[in-house]
């Protein structure tokens, strides 16, 4: 089953080399803060966008300010049903503050904690990054991906990056894509969900993670679709795989090594990852594996534990590193999660586990996708 269903080829289709590209979902989202802004400034000519006001052919002089309000208001919707919300809209409103739409964290305390941790990240390579997004598919899913690599490179080894409960769209992920890149790796943030954007209400995140929790063929074969993807990209070299995930993308990521499908898969790592059997038939595990665990994380059992053990060896796994940090929490990589709520849900940040889990997850990744 899982093979027939992963022979479909993902359409990548690259589009925008920097960051001040957008695409058309992109667009449609603006469309709610260009409606606002004519709502609140068509009434005043010097704000009035110049494409709106050319239709116009009476001189502003001679005609009231409440027809002039009216007429503008007509011209706007005959502008808009002419060129789509793609068209009417770029040229009017800063391409910046049509991106502050999505929510990208999940409050303004925890963005700016996020922020403040990537300017602190001495290894990012800011102008040197490239990024797309890359759009695919998994059956009749559409899924939007994320890539960043360095400038100029080519042939490059290239890592998977998946992301946690909420979704790829979100500061933390868009930071680990572009530190990887700036390790010099072609980082490709796998799309999950398909939907669009960051998924900050726990009933939205649960409907969306569900099915493929239930369902761990589903997950292999969806992870299998990114895989594609990124290979697909002209920038890798698709003999040459890794993948990394965080909290249910941890899940994600041992589930496709153990699948036993990506024959070029070399190096995997979940950080605070969900750990239990997989109850796929067995296949034999690829590549080599480093699971970053919390010692204290509640949502992984010691029964949990021993159950993924015994997985991984009934799978035949021949390089299985597990590194415990004692006394850490779940989501010990995420520095947001510093307050007294967070640590009575078991999330929290632990400093020395976060920078300790990266170094050896850089380690693994350097030894299995350079040497």
């Amino acid at each position: 089953r899982l093979r027939e269903a992963i022979v479909h080829k993902p359409e990548v289709r690259e589009r925008g080399r920097d960051q001040g590209f957008h695409d058309q979902r992109d667009r449609e989202h603006s469309l709610s803060a260009g409606l606002c802004l004519c709502l609140l400034f068509f009434g005043t000519p010097s704000i009035v966008p110049p494409l709106i006001r050319s239709v116009d052919p009476v001189p502003a002089s001679t005609v009231k300010p409440q027809r002039m309000a009216k007429t503008n208001w007509c011209q706007f919707i005959l502008i808009t049903t002419l060129l789509g919300p793609a068209g009417a809209f770029p040229s009017i409103l800063p391409t910046k503050f049509l991106m502050q739409s999505a929510k990208t964290a999940s409050c303004p305390e925890a963005g700016a904690v996020i922020a403040e941790a990537r300017r602190r990240d001495v290894g990012i390579e800011e102008g040197q990054l490239v990024r797309t997004k890359v759009d695919y598919s998994h059956n009749s899913l559409r899924l939007q991906g994320r890539a960043v690599w360095p400038r100029n490179s080519a042939c490059l080894p290239a890592v998977l990056v998946v992301h946690t409960a909420v979704g790829l769209e979100e500061d933390f992920m868009f930071w680990k894509l572009d530190k990887l890149a700036s390790q010099g790796y072609l980082a490709f943030g796998v799309d999950m969900f398909g939907t669009g954007r960051a998924l900050w209400e726990k009933e939205d995140a649960l409907a969306a993670r569900l099915p493929l929790r239930n369902d761990r063929s589903l997950m292999i074969e969806r992870m299998m679709c990114a895989y594609q993807a990124a290979c697909a990209m002209e920038v890798a070299d698709s003999e040459r795989v890794g993948a990394i995930g965080y909290c249910f993308g941890g899940m994600a990521v041992l589930d496709l090594a153990r699948s036993g499908l990506p024959q070029s898969l070399k190096a995997t790592v979940s950080f605070h990852g969900i750990l239990d059997r997989l109850d796929t038939p067995a296949s034999d595990v690829v590549g080599e594996v480093l699971v970053c665990h919390g010692g204290s994380d509640p949502f992984v059992t010691q029964d949990m534990m021993r159950e993924f053990q015994s997985d991984m060896r009934d799978r035949h796994a021949k390089s299985l590193h597990i590194h415990t940090y004692s006394g850490a929490k779940h989501a010990f990589t995420r520095p947001e999660k510093t307050m007294e709520s967070d640590m009575e849900s078991g999330l929290y940040y632990c400093d020395i586990a976060d920078a300790a889990s990266w170094a050896a997850a850089s380690t693994l990744l350097d030894r299995c996708l350079r040497d």
